[in-house]
Parts: C-alpha cells; sequence; structure tokens
C-alpha cells in the first residue's frame, strides 16, 4: 500500500510493504532502501514512512548442489553435477517434496555460476544452501540481490541440515555489527523483488 500528501512544496509517503526475508536485519535494511530510492527519485519527498511486515514463507522452496542420490552435499556451487529441490514446510521442519535434478550448466567452461544462479532465480527459489562460501562471489550476490537466502553450512550430509534447516545452516549476508543492518550491501533498487 503507498499513500501519500502534499503540504505546500514537501511531500510525505507512506508505504506498507510485506518482507520476505530470513533475518529480521535484513527487512530493515529493505525498508531503508525504499525510503532511500523514494527520497532519490523525488527531491520533494520530505519524509517517507515505511512500515513492513517481516514474514517467511510457509513452505520454503530449497536448492542444495548435491550428489546424483540427493544424500550428500557438493562442495562446489557451480560445478556440482546435481542439485536437490526440496520444499520444506517450515513449521513443522517437514519435507512435502525432494527431488533430484541434473545441473543444466556443470558442463559449461564459464559463468556456470552465474548461470546456474539464474536458472535457481527463474525456478523460484526461496533459499540455496552449499559447503561453497558465496558471500563475495557473484552466484552468490546474484541470488541475494533477488531475494533468495544464502545458506552455507559444513555439514555434507544433506538429511542432518535438513533435520534442523535454519539452526544448521546460517546466512552468508548477515548483516553485521550490534544488530544494526548493514545497508551498504543493497543498494535501494537491489532489494526490491
Amino acid at each position: 500500500n503507498l499513500r501519500g500528501r502534499n503540504s505546500g512544496s514537501f511531500r510525505f509517503v507512506d508505504v506498507e510493504v510485506v518482507v520476505k526475508a530470513f533475518e529480521i536485519e535484513t527487512a530493515e535494511a529493505i525498508a531503508q532502501g525504499i525510503e532511500a530510492a523514494l527520497k532519490a527519485e523525488d527531491s520533494a519527498i520530505d519524509s517517507v514512512f515505511v512500515h513492513y511486515r517481516h514474514e517467511l514463507p510457509s513452505k520454503i522452496n530449497l536448492y542444495i548442489p548435491s550428489d546424483a542420490e540427493g544424500g550428500q552435499i557438493s562442495d562446489c556451487f557451480g560445478q556440482a553435477s546435481y542439485f536437490t529441490r526440496i520444499v520444506l514446510e517450515r513449521e513443522q521442519n517437514r519435507v512435502l517434496e525432494r527431488e533430484v535434478m541434473a545441473n543444466p550448466f556443470a558442463a559449461e567452461k564459464e559463468h556456470r555460476g552465474i548461470r546456474l544462479a539464474s536458472y535457481l532465480i527463474d525456478q523460484g527459489a526461496d533459499s540455496v544452501c552449499c559447503r561453497e562460501d558465496l558471500e563475495n562471489k557473484g552466484p552468490g550476490l546474484m541470488l541475494h540481490r533477488f531475494g533468495i537466502d544464502v545458506r552455507l553450512t559444513e555439514e555434507p550430509d544433506l538429511t542432518r541440515v535438513l533435520e534442523a534447516y535454519l539452526e544448521r545452516s546460517r546466512s552468508m549476508f548477515q548483516p553485521k555489527g550490534h544488530g544494526l543492518p548493514n545497508a551498504s550491501k543493497l543498494a535501494p533498487t537491489d532489494s526490491l523483488r
């Protein structure tokens, strides 16, 4: 919901949004990004009030690079021969669907990771978990830019990670500091899906 009003030459904007984010700090950074983007777009805007609800999806569409059986997590993201797609019901931490699929870009010589990230975005991924740290790599940044939760785990056994997904993995893009959001990694338009 977006409302605005004028008072003389000043504009006031009130925005209500639902933010899909796995960390509250990320939701706050997105709200700050919306405020900054609106003010940058129109210099007459004096105040922007962003009200947001931080909601996680009830079902998480999760992709994990794996072996052909979907039991072991691959050490690599773009070079993984297979991916396991899992629909995880978050409240009960229950697997609703599970399928292993071939990585269509595994044999590519260049840009495997970027192509795979783009593919996963198109497939509607909510979260990607891997053993390779993608925080400062193109595929990880691309996934993060499109609002996909990118998680890192040291655990090689996929079943053990799924036992408590959010506890057995950590978000690669958690804001740094004392609970304050690090909006420097998010350009205003990057945080909008």
